[in-house]
């Protein structure tokens, strides 16, 4: 690499990285880099920027150590099957922690789960997840103050009948002092995504744990 470096000079090599990567991973990515003195740098991802768009990056809110410093971790869609390296840490870590799987299929994680809710629409059920809390959870003129589009939110959950396991998980989510979400993007729909992202803002769930 360095040899094709000295021959073409800078910015003659480009690394792309695969979206799967964790924060650490790609940082250690970014450091070659830099070594390699080439600022082309990106990525294979193909989904919209769904975490850009509600918390300004398209980038982990957590880091690996804080999957075991946190009260609830809820795992969203194929995890382990589709991050075998990151579902090493997440068994690990629910020995210690509260886990809850939400998928539409059975999964590995569900093995690990203090609860699994199997879903055949994630979208009905989230819809109701979500009006749940700000029904129940929430403290609106709080949220409509650091919250940015809150009534739009609450307009497209407004004629959703939320379901016994909504309910549920809205209150486990709710009630935890400290909750990480983590998802497959390979199975969850952007609009599911978004949803997940409005519960941990309503929720102020963004602090690390």
């Amino acid at each position: 690499m360095k040899l094709i470096e000295g021959q073409y000079g800078k910015d003659s090599i480009g690394i792309l990285v695969s979206p799967k990567f964790t924060n650490e991973e790609a940082f250690v990515l970014r450091k070659i880099a830099d070594k390699l003195n080439t600022k082309y740098i990106g990525s294979m991802a193909i989904k919209n920027n769904v975490l850009e768009k509600t918390f300004g990056y398209d980038a982990s809110t957590n880091s690996y150590d804080e999957l075991f410093s946190t009260e609830l971790i809820v795992s969203f869609g194929d995890v382990a099957e589709n991050h075998p390296a990151f579902a090493a840490r997440l068994k690990d870590a629910s020995n210690k922690v509260k886990l809850i799987s939400v998928n539409s299929s059975d999964t590995r994680v569900k093995e690990w789960s203090n609860k699994f809710y199997k879903v055949d629409n994630n979208l009905s059920f989230l819809k109701g997840f979500i009006k749940t809390l700000i029904e129940k959870y929430i403290d609106e003129k709080e949220v409509v103050n650091r919250c940015n589009n809150f009534e739009a939110l609450k307009n497209f959950v407004k004629d959703t009948v939320p379901s016994y396991e909504a309910e549920e998980f809205a209150s486990i989510y709710a009630e935890a002092k400290k909750a990480i979400i983590v998802v497959d993007e390979d199975t969850t729909y952007d609009a599911a995504l978004m949803l997940l992202a409005d519960a941990a803002s309503l929720c102020k769930k963004l602090e690390p744990p």
